[in-house]
């Protein structure tokens, strides 16, 4: 552990130091400094408790379209904020703002939610709202309130409550009945306080409520004498507290004043409200909103007129389901964003650098030096205006750069030390008394002496680099951007030796250690040469364009700048490490640009922005919201009659609508931090098939003449870039008869008539075309029996000629012999002729009477030969083998085979008869 002192105390350090070892001392004095390095270590290691600005925005009303006035706020489950307006009850529902109306249109000046009725009251009626309907609220009136203005209501499992300054009206949720409690003054207040309600009586009297009973607890005499605004419950104990300024806690024995803070002292206050821990939140009358911490009697934060209210009166404060606080202003509503891991603690200029001195946080920004002590708020230093570029600390002393030069700071007071020319960064070289300046005029060597610095040398370098010592390799690393990095050494005759390394872009420096980049990855500086880091996470920082880096001493968090875009590495202890970059991209816009400073301080990151210093806790219990969604916030649907507006939450998963065209507007909303990036990408199916582009502007999409059908309009939405959620309503738009499948019924009915025409035409041709083919098929058979017959005639006709030929010669020969036996034979020859004659007669005998067979035997088979047909003919008239055989004038055998060759033709087996089957043709 090196020991550093003020550079004109080196030497006399020194002498000291040798003194102490000459004489043995050193031991003791060792364990001095030990004891006392642990003390600065824990001194040091204090996390300053800033007053934190939350993101605030306000909504007159003119915004929300509703009465000047919000008397009371309540949160439902469903992530819905209600307030009770001088018109009604307003609510907003993910960025959209909705009234709805009492029965005589009566200011709500209490509510109470409780599951999923809104119960509430006025100045004249009392009931309750419930969403019993698919569209707004159904208001239920109860009665009137006689006993003038509700300021209370509270409810528990069967009752609910409604307090005036009169009276308590008790309705009963079973019998639906209204009964009533009065005591003699009236009424102060009403709270629900361990499972009970309790309520505090104008004589002092804090009693609990059952049904319609007071049950007197304790009475509390010369204590309360102010008007009491208001009861709350706090770290549990019921507080109280009045208009003038006073709060009381009561635990159920003793009421006793608490001491506040003396900032707000004396304030007129109106309402009040638990926050956390030790923290309430208190509103007033004309100062606005304070957060005070109980424990440290101090007001943290302050509220008011001058950082975003636009009223200073508050009248009631609530929490959303996040932890945001919502106030109901006498002329408007706020909204203070106070669950946001990302927080402002300084607003008031461009700020390049920021310092921790003991208990003092020191911002340079173009306005001036601010500096805050503890919980005080950031104030400038006087005499510190102008530009202030670099803080630096340096053996204990604090060294300005400014733009009249150097200045140290002692006791909150700067001093001079170099006013030649504007200074940007300053860096000492070890133990020396010469000290390098990146002033306006280049970089110089100049030496301390006699409480000011002396010039030595301008070295040549410009462009203001950021320059920084480096002990162990005891030279000073020199960054112009742009150009190459330098290292910087002074040697012995205190003369600086320059060395350019080309390829390397620029130096980090983090608590223990330089890291270096060349525009590709991270590089360390060992034996003169740079080799890339193998470890994690410096092996996973990567890429061009990365600006600023810091890191913890622990490796546990790494935080850097690239292309823009602010990031921090968290290590998750397995090896792995998680990146806040989606969550911080917000913040792109607002960093100094070219001038980027980040820094890592006691595991929070704070950001030089160009507005000021905002800071980033990944510890922070805030960085995992309760419920952080986007949903259908409002649908809006018309048509040529009517107007219908529809809110989130949806009774019904289903909208139906009446027949007709309709036009759709679907508006959209998030319960996002400021700081979150929520992105959404939506579609209505099937009338688009794609999903639109992922936006993260607030959505209103409007759809023109939708028709009849059924209808699904799907949303996803994504916040910093991951886990996609899915929010959908299902509408229904009713068809008219032509636009359902009833519409297919007439055409079903003209297809099938003209189907049936179109089959009586087709059967009629195809009768026709069966007749001409018959009509052809019998033309063609009677063209192929006249061809057979006259086939058959003249086969007949040449035998019988070849055979007259024959036989007429022979009966000329035997004519010749002019014999008996010769006249015999003759004759014999006539007689056969004429039996010839006498077949020949039978076969066209046959063919004719038969046609119908002939016919149908070859329409059948078609292939069979006029021969066939002869002697299946004979066949058909039951004439045996040899029978067939004489009459054709052939063998036995022959005909055999013709007949085993007209079974083949005819498809017979051998089992099938073919004079059975000739015959039944």
């Amino acid at each position: 552990m090196s020991i550093s002192f003020k550079p004109e105390k080196v030497g006399l350090f020194a002498g000291f130091f040798n003194l102490l070892l000459k004489y043995n001392l050193i031991i003791t004095m060792t364990k001095k400094l030990q004891a006392s390095f642990f003390i600065i270590f824990l001194f040091t290691g204090f996390v300053h408790a800033y007053n934190y600005i939350p993101f605030v925005k306000s909504y007159d009303k003119n915004a929300y379209n509703a009465g000047r006035q919000n008397w009371d706020v309540g949160t439902d489950s469903e992530g819905i904020v209600y307030f009770g307006n001088n018109e009604g009850l307003l609510r907003y529902i993910y960025g959209e703002w909705e009234l709805a109306k009492t029965l005589n249109s009566d200011a709500v000046r209490s509510l109470c939610v409780y599951n999923d009725t809104i119960w509430c009251a006025g100045n004249r009626e009392y009931g309750f709202f419930i969403k019993d309907s698919p569209e707004n609220l159904k208001y239920h009136y109860l009665g009137d309130a006689n006993s003038g203005l509700i300021w209370n209501t509270e409810c528990d499992q069967n009752f609910v409550y409604f307090q005036s300054q009169d009276r308590i009206i008790v309705y009963d949720r079973q019998s639906e009945k209204s009964n009533y409690i009065d005591r003699n003054n009236g009424f102060w207040g009403l709270v629900k306080w361990n499972r009970n309600i309790w309520t505090l009586d104008k004589d002092g009297n804090f009693g609990i409520l059952k049904g319609a009973e007071f049950n007197l607890v304790t009475k509390v005499e010369n204590v309360l004498h102010g008007e009491i605004r208001k009861l709350f419950v706090h770290n549990g104990l019921l507080y109280v507290l009045d208009f003038d300024g006073r709060l009381f806690t009561y635990n159920e024995k003793e009421l006793k004043q608490v001491e506040l803070p003396q900032c707000i002292e004396g304030i007129a206050f109106f309402t009040g409200d638990t926050y956390k821990d030790n923290e309430l939140l208190i509103g007033t009358i004309t100062k606005g909103l304070f957060k005070v911490d109980m424990e440290k009697k101090t007001a943290r934060v302050h509220i008011d007129r001058t950082n975003g209210l636009i009223d200073n009166t508050v009248l009631a404060i609530g929490k959303d389901i996040n932890g945001n606080v919502w106030l109901g202003l006498d002329c408007g509503i706020a909204f203070l964003e106070m669950k946001n891991p990302i927080k402002t603690i300084f607003e008031g200029g461009a700020t390049y650098s920021i310092l921790d001195n003991n208990e003092t946080t020191l911002l340079a920004t173009n306005k001036g030096l601010f500096y805050s002590k503890g919980n005080d708020p950031f104030q400038m230093l006087e005499g510190s205006e102008g530009q202030n570029w670099r803080l630096r600390k340096i053996n204990d002393q604090v060294y300005i750069c400014h733009n009249k030069g150097l200045f140290s700071l002692t006791g909150m007071k700067m001093q001079a030390l170099y006013t030649a020319s504007g200074v940007m960064d300053i860096a000492r070289f070890g133990d020396t008394p010469y000290f390098l300046l990146s002033a306006y005029s280049g970089l110089l060597l100049v030496k301390y002496q006699n409480g000011q610095f002396v010039f030595i040398e301008n070295l040549n370098i410009w462009e203001n680099p950021k320059i920084e010592y480096d002990q162990d390799n005891l030279c000073i690393w020199s960054d112009v951007k742009f150009y190459d990095l330098i290292q910087l050494k002074l040697n012995e005759e205190n003369r600086v030796e320059k060395k350019t390394f080309s390829s390397i872009k620029t130096f980090f420096k983090g608590e223990d250690r330089f890291v270096f980049y060349d525009d590709q990855s991270l590089l360390e500086f060992k034996n003169g040469s740079f080799e890339p880091i193998q470890e994690k996470p410096f092996n996973l920082i990567s890429g061009n364009n990365i600006s600023i880096l810091d890191f913890d001493k622990s490796y546990n968090f790494f935080a850097y700048v690239q292309n823009g875009y602010p990031n921090v590495l968290k290590n998750l202890q397995d090896g792995n490490f998680y990146s806040y970059q989606k969550l911080l991209s917000s913040l792109k816009n607002s960093l100094v640009k070219n001038d980027e400073f980040i820094q890592l301080h006691n595991g929070e990151l704070r950001i030089a922005t160009d507005r000021g210093v905002t800071t980033f806790n990944v510890n922070d219990g805030s960085l995992a919201p309760v419920v952080t969604k986007s949903v259908i916030s409002k649908i809006i649907i018309s048509d040529e009659d009517t107007v219908r507006t529809f809110t989130y939450p949806f009774v019904k998963e289903k909208i139906d609508l009446s027949r007709g065209q309709k036009s759709m507007i679907f508006y959209v909303g998030t319960n996002k931090s400021s700081s979150d990036l929520a992105e959404v990408r939506y579609r209505l199916w099937p009338y688009e098939r794609d999903w639109n582009e992922w936006s993260d502007n607030r959505l209103m999409k409007e759809y023109s003449k939708v028709k009849g059908g059924n209808y699904k309009f799907q949303l996803q939405s994504r916040l910093n870039g991951v886990e996609i959620k899915d929010h959908s309503i299902d509408i229904n738009i009713k068809e008219y008869w032509y636009q359902t499948n009833w519409k297919f019924v007439p055409i079903f009915l003209i297809l099938a008539f003209i189907s049936l025409i179109i089959i009586k035409i087709a059967q009629q041709r195809n009768e026709k075309n069966i007749k001409r083919e018959r009509l052809l098929n019998k033309e063609k058979m009677a063209i192929q029996t006249l061809s057979l017959k006259n086939e058959q005639l003249l086969q007949y006709t040449e035998i019988i000629s070849n055979k007259n030929k024959f036989l007429n010669k022979l009966k000329d020969g035997l004519s010749q012999m002019r014999n008996t036996e010769a006249k015999h034979w003759e004759n014999r020859i006539t007689e056969e002729v004429n039996k010839e004659k006498q077949n020949f007669l039978f076969h066209k005998l046959f063919s004719e009477t038969h046609q119908d067979f002939i016919n149908r035997l070859t329409e059948k088979h078609k292939d069979l030969t006029a021969n066939d047909i002869r002697i299946l003919s004979f066949i058909k008239i039951n004439l045996g083998t040899r029978e067939i055989a004489n009459l054709m004038n052939i063998s036995t055998k022959s005909v055999d085979i013709s007949r085993y060759r007209l079974r083949k033709k005819l498809g017979l087996s051998h089992e099938d008869d073919l004079n059975k089957y000739i015959r039944e043709i």
